[in-house]
């Protein structure tokens, strides 16, 4: 019997005739059997809402066309199904990938900010007033952007000017260098404790942005004035304010003036540029503390050496 079956063998593969082995017989006797019924039946890939609605399906992902639509016979052809074989790609909004970096929103969560977001937006779409424009692109601008601004200072920005309103979207500081204050109206989202009793006992006004909108909802009789690194189109004059040590440029536009503090007056800021050390350098180090063994040594005297 062996031998008949080997020379059986010779002969087929003489002749080309490939033998099937028994799994290969199981499976074509299987796919005939599909095709006389009808053809094979379509895999689906269920999306997100369908796996929603397949919860009694143990959350398979792949299931033959006809078991679906025997669980939920009542869907119809209406429901969304996505062919397994289709490509999945990534969800983007319709337009594409948003390449603009400028908030169009704040990030804070503070409601009563929002309101006030919320208000200016209408006015910027209903009066076209530039003004009001500024006004809401500061209010999305993160706490660094939005420096405070110090009694001192908004003095020296207002003289001759004290029958306007100043307007400072960020907060107003109390400076007690400064003994007399005159009587002043200003809107701010904050004033400290003290730097608004001394406003009020001079017998000026702490105003919101609430407020402010209803007094003057384009703009009028306020103070805008741009300060350190803003910029702005279209100035009538240009004025130069050497305030301490640092200078201070301020356009001032028409009769609008929009006050903001010292964007780079910060701690933090004095410890940006070369490193400590580098000839020439004025950046503070990080220490422990301020004392005779720290950062007192090789480049600090010049009986170590150098002196910076």
């Amino acid at each position: 019997m062996e031998g008949g079956r080997w020379r059986e063998r010779e002969r087929e593969r003489g002749k080309g005739i490939k033998r099937e082995g028994k799994k290969g017989r199981e499976r074509k006797g299987e796919e005939e059997g599909k095709r006389e019924k009808g053809g094979e039946e379509p895999i689906i890939k269920l999306t997100p809402e369908a796996q929603l609605w397949g919860t009694n399906m143990k959350k398979r992902e792949n299931i033959p066309i006809g078991e679906f639509r025997g669980h939920f016979p009542s869907l119809g052809t209406a429901f969304p199904l996505v062919p397994a074989s289709a490509a999945m790609g990534i969800d983007l909004v319709a337009g594409g990938k948003s390449k603009k970096t400028k908030r169009t929103a704040p990030k804070s969560d503070d409601i009563y900010l929002k309101l006030i977001v919320k208000l200016y937006r209408f006015l910027v779409r209903r009066t076209g007033s530039k003004f009001n424009a500024v006004i809401l692109k500061r209010l999305f601008m993160s706490k660094v952007n939005k420096p405070p601004l110090s009694l001192s200072r908004l003095i020296e920005f207002m003289k001759g000017k004290e029958d306007k309103i100043a307007v400072v979207v960020g907060t107003v500081t109390d400076d007690i260098r400064v003994y007399e204050v005159p009587a002043l109206k200003v809107t701010a989202l904050r004033f400290t404790e003290t730097a608004r009793a001394r406003i009020d006992k001079a017998g000026g006004e702490c105003l919101t942005f609430d407020q402010l909108a209803l007094r003057a909802p384009l703009g009028q009789n306020t103070i805008k004035v741009f300060l350190l690194l803003s910029s702005c189109s279209g100035q009538l004059s240009i004025s130069l304010y050497d305030y301490g040590s640092s200078k201070v440029q301020a356009w001032v536009r028409l009769n609008k003036v929009l006050l903001r503090g010292p964007k780079n007056a910060r701690e933090a800021v004095k410890h940006f540029g070369p490193a400590p050390g580098v000839p020439h350098n004025h950046t503070k180090p990080y220490v422990r503390s301020k004392g005779r063994k720290f950062e007192r040594a090789r480049g600090r005297r010049n009986s170590k050496g150098f002196r910076v």
